[in-house]
């Protein structure tokens, strides 16, 4: 999926909601697949090989986002802690759904988080619930600074409500 294919009144919903800079650049990157895969860093001779570290099949955005098995773990995970916080309409079921930011802002945005861990330069092998939990946290604390900053600090309290 490109920018060509993507709905233009998301992109400007998603900018309303993030003012996490990082994170914001994370969505733009992932609408116009601008990930450093092995698989485009192997095309540029950058690497070795073009194989998935973590389970060695090709590494292509749609692979490490989405097809390899300790992706879709973390996915999993993801999904639990939504439900858990009754927010299973943002859940990950499919590659497209990467794709779908018309749900609540705090689930984009460690969405968008849980993006950013995958396309490290040490890419994780298990993402586990745990795991997740502590970059919601970490990310809860960043956004109540930008909150703070910006003066919207009871916006924030309502948009992160579930995990307060």
């Amino acid at each position: 999926m490109e920018i060509s294919s993507f709905d233009t009144d998301c992109i400007i919903k998603v900018r309303k909601q993030i003012s996490n800079i990082k994170l914001r650049n994370i969505f733009y990157r992932l609408i116009h697949n601008d990930f450093f895969t092995r698989s485009k860093m192997f095309k540029f001779k950058m690497n070795e090989s073009a194989e998935c570290e973590r389970c060695g099949a090709e590494e292509t955005a749609k692979h490490l986002l989405w097809e390899c098995s300790f992706s879709q773990l973390a996915w999993k995970n993801f999904n639990t802690i939504l439900e858990e916080k009754n927010l299973g309409l943002d859940k990950i079921v499919s590659y497209e759904k990467f794709f779908d930011f018309g749900g609540n802002a705090c689930a984009t945005l460690i969405k968008l988080r849980i993006i950013n861990e995958f396309i490290q330069i040490e890419r994780p092998k298990h993402l586990a619930k745990s795991k997740i939990c502590t970059l919601i946290n970490q990310l809860i604390i960043t956004e109540k600074y930008i909150a703070i900053k910006n003066q919207k600090l009871g916006r924030f309290k309502e948009r992160w409500k579930p995990f307060l």
